[in-house]
């Protein structure tokens, strides 16, 4: 399944004061919704019609990417998942209706919590939720993420300190 379209957010410096995420941001999360409206998250991960891609930090979120999908038959082929890593890519967790199996160890092996919901849920109540929890700091699964992008953004640090720099 080829990805249809994607959608990157850009938002103004001036209206935005906090950068994007691995500028100072390790308190801050990338997570999906599986979503067919963008205001919902109401869709299976594997035959999901979009992907929305938030930053979500202790005080606010945004939309960053939308990711939509033109295959999302119900047939069983794994293909067609790959695009949906890709648009993934960078993401701390996904929050869907459903996941498959196989899906749920190709997350897990990217580092990429998958989270299902038991019934469609607003985003914005999702995204409040998360911001309550970085916070608050209860989740596991939301420490792990947190320390992990802490932990990459210090790699991204010292990359560039080795590198050779000229004048």
């Amino acid at each position: 399944m080829p990805l249809q379209r994607q959608m990157h957010v850009i938002r103004s410096t001036s209206t935005d004061s906090h950068g994007p995420i691995g500028n100072g941001r390790e308190n801050h999360l990338r997570v999906a919704f599986a979503t067919s409206n963008l205001d919902d998250v109401d869709e299976h991960f594997g035959t999901a019609t979009r992907l929305a891609i938030f930053d979500v930090g202790p005080k606010s979120s945004h939309l960053t990417d939308v990711a939509e999908f033109s295959d999302v038959s119900k047939d069983g082929n794994e293909k067609k998942l790959a695009p949906k890593f890709q648009a993934l890519e960078r993401c701390n967790a996904v929050f869907s209706l459903a996941v498959g199996a196989s899906a749920v160890r190709q997350l897990v092996a990217q580092g990429i919590q998958p989270i299902k919901l038991s019934e469609t849920s607003q985003i914005a109540s999702v995204l409040n939720y998360l911001e309550d929890e970085i916070r608050e700091g209860d989740a596991p699964w939301i420490k792990r993420a947190l320390q992990q992008t802490a932990r990459n953004a210090d790699e991204r640090v010292e990359s560039l300190l080795d590198e050779d720099w000229d004048e």
